[in-house]
């Protein structure tokens, strides 16, 4: 069958841009849940070979005349050639759907951490439903011959290895202070690492010491309250003591949360960066992977940092303003997505479905990872396997619903296709 390219009819029509802005909202929501990525939300919902299209087309000639229209050039054929050029870009799907991405972070980056923090299990249960019924989706692009099946089974295997390594999760960590320097009562919270490592503790204010036991790990960290600036410019953030652990920790200042305060602290894998050149060209590197696992379905970019050690350098670095390191991490993210873009679309175009068996296992693998009686607190219950086939139910039959009212109101087919 005829293969057909990114037509710059689509996404012309607004009800074509709503369902698009609406599909990007879900992948912004759910790129802020831990184990389910923006790019399993784009494949579940029909645009992933649009988005790998979109990405890939942009060239170096289309900076060229982006920076060159139609501000300095006076000549009228070379105006027209340039606006041509810029016309190959695919801009309607990528700002509406950047739309999306953009309000469902913003908007949902409350809502669903209170969802995960209070009601993790009922929260992956209904993801958990979602992504089921979505290997469908891909599973149906597929032939059925020996290659495909072997590779489904090959990612699938994969990539639930991948998801279920988790080194810094369920670590308990024992927080202790003093309300005042006066006091002599101790105050102690214990709270438990999330799969990035993190972990949040609340007390009615910032305590001028802290100290965290880690006993799983038969050591300690203690971190001073240390404040700077004058006036509006005052800054309080917590600096690291003495460690006896063989982790690291990063302490966000604490931040106001309703009466109390909340301070995060993140965990992970000692690392000493002395920032030769191998320092930066591994800090490019992990940008680069990060990027493309975000871009794959079942895999967080975000995990992958933590499995390579980098969560908390990365964080540490925004939060410092490091610019150098924050430029060689963003250049990476900027080669891992023109580089990888391009193969996913050479793939999806030359071999569509092996490339959807492969897709396919990575779908069935991130399973594991949010597998909703990994995060019952307690001994399931007859009741939890009732909730659970109810919600994961009420998710699959929402995507149903879903897919069926988008190709009702002419939803663009995908760009490359068998």
């Amino acid at each position: 069958m005829q293969k057909t390219e990114f037509a710059h009819e689509q996404y012309r029509t607004w009800t074509q841009r709503l369902i698009l802005t609406a599909k990007g909202f879900t992948m912004g929501a759910a790129d802020i849940i831990p184990g389910v990525s923006g790019g399993t939300i784009a494949l579940i919902s029909g645009i992933y070979e649009h988005l790998i299209t979109a990405l890939s087309t942009p060239a170096p000639r289309h900076i060229i005349a982006l920076l060159t229209f139609p501000f300095w050039i006076t000549n009228a054929e070379k105006r027209k050639r340039n606006g041509q050029t810029l016309a190959e870009i695919p801009y309607l799907f990528l700002i509406f759907l950047g739309t999306g991405i953009l309000l469902g972070i913003l908007s949902m980056s409350r809502m669903i951490p209170f969802f995960m923090d209070h009601y993790p299990f009922q929260t992956y249960s209904f993801f958990f439903g979602l992504i089921v019924f979505s290997i469908t989706i891909p599973y149906k692009m597929m032939n059925h011959g020996w290659k495909e099946w072997s590779l489904l089974i090959a990612f699938t295997l994969g990539t639930f290895w991948l998801v279920t390594i988790s080194p810094f999760e369920k670590i308990p960590v024992q927080v202790e202070w003093q309300e005042s320097a006066d006091s002599i009562e101790t105050k102690t919270a214990l709270v438990h690492t999330d799969s990035s490592g993190s972990f949040l503790v609340e007390m009615p204010e910032a305590p001028e010491h802290l100290t965290l036991r880690l006993p799983e790990r038969q050591g300690e960290i203690t971190a001073t309250l240390v404040t700077t600036g004058q006036g509006d410019e005052i800054k309080k953030e917590y600096r690291i003591e003495s460690n006896t652990t063989e982790l690291d920790l990063l302490l966000r200042e604490p931040k106001p949360k309703d009466d109390s305060i909340a301070i995060k602290g993140y965990l992970s894998a000692r690392q000493s960066h002395t920032f030769s050149v191998g320092d930066y060209a591994w800090i490019w590197f992990t940008g680069a992977l990060a990027i493309c696992a975000m871009i794959l379905p079942g895999i967080s970019g975000a995990y992958i940092l933590v499995l390579l050690g980098e969560y908390k350098f990365i964080l540490q670095s925004l939060h410092e303003r490091d610019i150098a390191v924050i430029g060689v991490f963003v250049f990476g993210v900027a080669t891992g997505i023109l580089t990888f873009v391009h193969l996913l679309k050479y793939l999806l175009k030359h071999y569509h479905s092996v490339t959807m068996a492969a897709l396919t296992g990575f779908l069935v693998g991130s399973l594991g990872k949010i597998w909703p009686f990994l995060y019952l607190d307690a001994s399931p219950q007859t009741i939890d396997y009732g909730v659970f086939a109810g919600i994961a139910g009420a998710g699959a039959i929402l995507l149903f619903i879903l897919e069926r009212l988008s190709s009702k109101l002419g939803d663009p087919e995908p760009p490359v296709k068998d």
